[in-house]
């Protein structure tokens, strides 16, 4: 994936994650299986929540890795551009 592409989908990893929707989603699904875990009395069930929980964080931290990953690539292709821009000055 080149640096575009990656800034592409930083800024669409950020939309899902700033959206209200997603937010109250993400908090409904981890308090209900919070609950879910603190009522289960069968330790398999309360792996599974477990389990649940993790995959959960795993999604948010996905999405935070690609906003990352999208700064980082915009902040080269601005570094590339001033690059190109000083490289135009000096052979004039």
């Amino acid at each position: 994936m080149n640096e575009r592409q990656e800034v592409e989908r930083g800024k669409q990893a950020e939309a899902v994650l700033e959206n209200v929707a997603v937010k109250y989603a993400f908090e409904q699904i981890e308090k209900d299986i919070i609950n879910q875990w603190k009522q289960a009395s069968d330790t398999a069930d309360r792996e599974k929540l477990h389990l649940s929980l993790q995959l959960l964080a795993r999604i948010e931290s996905v999405l935070k890795q690609a906003v990352a990953n999208g700064v980082v690539s915009n902040q080269i292709l601005e570094r590339q551009g001033l690059m190109a821009r000083l490289a135009e000055k000096v052979k004039r």
